[in-house]
């Protein structure tokens, strides 16, 4: 089977968009020994600043959750631009688990092809569809829009 390439799908915005150098600072920063490296470039706030130092939450099942401190420190810092990275590795792992979509093996032959698929966390559904509508569409295109 031919590998998808979904690079055809992209509009010329989309292929003209270059990582920003700054977010590839955080991507070092986190990838760094904790203690070992002190950044004054990315304005990545004190962690000792941060007003919540652990939490403890429950579901409506009575289930307990506890966010440690080092926990908290990661959910209130900047993180890489696909996300935290634990979160977007438990995605991966859940689409090949429940999908195993061929651009997903992890063998040789994928690594670095143009048509591997990968996955980004967003904020939520609305950022998601934003960022692929401006990713894929072109001004002028025709589009159709499912209404109630």
């Amino acid at each position: 089977m031919k590998p998808m390439k979904y690079a055809r799908f992209l509009n010329a915005v989309a292929k003209a968009r270059l990582a920003s150098p700054l977010r590839g600072l955080v991507e070092i920063q986190q990838r760094a020994v904790p203690g070992s490296l002190i950044a004054l470039s990315t304005g990545m706030p004190n962690t000792s600043c941060f007003p919540l130092s652990s939490a403890h939450l429950y579901t409506r099942k009575g289930k307990k959750l506890d966010l440690s401190p080092l926990w908290m420190n990661q959910g209130l810092q900047y993180t890489m631009s696909q996300g935290h990275p634990e979160m977007v590795e438990w995605g991966k792992q859940l689409q090949k688990r429940k999908h195993n979509p061929p651009t997903m093996d992890q063998g040789l032959h994928y690594m670095n092809h143009p048509g591997k698929m990968d996955l980004c966390v967003t904020a939520g559904s609305q950022e998601a569809m934003c960022k692929t509508m401006e990713m894929l569409v072109t001004y002028g295109d025709n589009i159709l829009i499912e209404t109630p």
